[in-house]
């Protein structure tokens, strides 16, 4: 019963935050990796809660561009087959950009939303994941974890 009434209480969360978004209805932009991947699953278009401003927008489009839409990480893409000869080394080469471009969109990311935003994204992310691992049996939790060590791999 707790369990419930914590992911109802994310879900009222998401949903009450998203009020103030309707303003924005409408209004393209940026929608990349803001928030995790259980918010996203819940509800895709999370990000207008942020209410970002054209500028912003255009900023992380511009830093997506660069980064992980980057022509030079494209080139990179393997297009060999697994067992093609030299198939691992050029998946590890575009893997190792791939990670780095990552983590550079991540930090233009930082510079470009405000405190208030970046605190709203912690708000909702800490809830629907809490509320998520509140929600899985010790079964489930174990299945989840290895998925997470497969995918990482």
């Amino acid at each position: 019963m707790k369990t419930k009434s914590i992911f109802t209480m994310a879900v009222v969360l998401v949903a009450l935050s998203a009020l103030p978004a309707l303003a924005q209805k409408g209004k393209g932009g940026y929608f990349g990796q803001l928030f995790a991947r259980e918010v996203y699953a819940l509800e895709p278009g999370i990000e207008v809660v942020l209410m970002l401003t054209e500028a912003q927008q255009t900023k992380l489009t511009e830093a997506v561009t660069s980064t992980i839409q980057s022509p030079t990480l494209a080139e990179l893409a393997p297009k060999l087959k697994k067992g093609d000869a030299g198939a691992q080394e050029a998946f590890e080469k575009y893997n190792a950009a791939r990670v780095k471009a990552e983590a550079d969109l991540k930090e233009l990311v930082q510079g470009i939303l405000t405190a208030e935003q970046k605190a709203t994204i912690k708000k909702i992310d800490d809830t629907v994941k809490g509320a998520v691992e509140g929600a899985l049996s010790a079964e489930q939790k174990e299945t989840l974890a290895k998925s997470r060590i497969k995918q990482k791999k």
